[in-house]
């Protein structure tokens, strides 16, 4: 007759196998991160805090009473530590808020306030804006930059204008500005860029 494990055992296995999808979660993440950093000029540390970043930035702008109500829309996005500020609000009050919130968060190097103080945009807009971001994104990989990887370049698009983050060089920088400005549904093009000396 087999012999039984020990109850302690037993709850150790059983521990582990619930644990298992949760640490095969953690290494697909981390080797999502490794294949990116390949790309990325920003360094690992970097990289995590821009995307733990964005979230620590919303929660703080809402925190509270007195945050931002229902009728406002605010999306923080980060990219080596300089937040970007979109959306929709009901007032500048409620715009300078948000912007003085996001510079308080730990971490936060800059803030770029391009909220607008209009109606809320229908979810119509949002997936327009979700789709021409689709669309720049295909176009950077055509982009005639040696060594260029549209990794390195963060796009946000909000009714027709395209941010564009990233670690650029000025030559780099140009030639991706002029690809976007030729993708269809595009207003403009505002660039967020920190940038970087040219590699001989």
């Amino acid at each position: 007759m087999p012999s039984m494990h020990p109850p302690e055992r037993r709850l150790r296995l059983l521990a582990l196998l619930l644990l298992l999808p949760a640490l095969q979660g953690c290494a697909a993440l981390a080797a999502l991160y490794s294949v990116n950093a390949v790309h990325d000029r920003r360094t690992f540390g970097t990289v995590v805090d821009d995307d733990a970043m964005a979230v620590r930035v919303t929660d703080a702008i809402h925190r509270g009473e007195d945050g931002p109500g229902d009728g406002n829309h605010v999306r923080a996005v980060s990219y080596n530590r300089t937040v970007l500020l979109v959306g929709e609000v009901e007032s500048e009050a409620v715009s300078e808020l948000a912007e003085e919130r996001a510079k308080r968060v730990p971490k936060v190097v800059r803030v770029v306030n391009e909220l607008e103080v209009t109606e809320p945009r229908s979810l119509g807009r949002r997936s327009r804006d979700s789709l021409l971001t689709a669309r720049v994104k295909t176009a950077l990989i055509g982009v005639d930059v040696p060594g260029f990887t549209p990794q390195r370049v963060k796009v946000v698009s909000v009714d027709g204008s395209v941010y564009l983050m990233g670690l650029l060089t000025e030559a780099e920088a140009d030639r991706i500005a002029e690809r976007v400005a030729r993708v269809r549904g595009v207003k403009e093009v505002i660039r967020i860029i920190e940038f970087i000396p040219e590699t001989g």
